[in-house]
């Protein structure tokens, strides 16, 4: 029974993104708060969409492809990364038409901002 459960939850989240796929709007903003500040499953999508987000940019960094832009002190938890984007939602109702990976980004540099690079060291 607790497998059927997991696999009606399953199914009904990748109804909603299917659905969320044929419309361009998934990728804003908006729709990225909303689906955070839902109760339902959507959780998943949200924990799932700023992870895949934080993953790129620091394997980006890994190899030397991006800078740094957000320096969160490691061990940082997915429940502070989501706090940041819940705020940012409440913050930048403005915003909601904006790519949500930019606006996320945007929301964690301004929170886990980098030391500028010493000027001798440049590090």
């Amino acid at each position: 029974m607790r497998y059927l459960r997991a696999a009606a939850a399953i199914v009904a989240m990748l109804i909603n993104v299917s659905a969320a796929a044929e419309d361009n709007s998934a990728d804003t903003a908006g729709y990225l708060c909303d689906q955070c500040a839902s109760t339902t499953g959507n959780q998943i999508y949200c924990l799932g969409y700023l992870k895949g987000v934080l993953d790129t940019v620091n394997t980006e960094v890994a190899a030397k492809v991006r800078t740094p832009f957000y320096c969160a002190q490691p061990g940082t938890a997915m429940s502070d990364f989501k706090s940041v984007w819940d705020k940012y939602c409440a913050l930048h109702p403005q915003d909601r038409e904006v790519r949500a990976a930019s606006a996320f980004a945007s929301a964690i540099s301004e929170t886990f901002p980098c030391a500028p690079p010493d000027a001798k060291t440049g590090r």
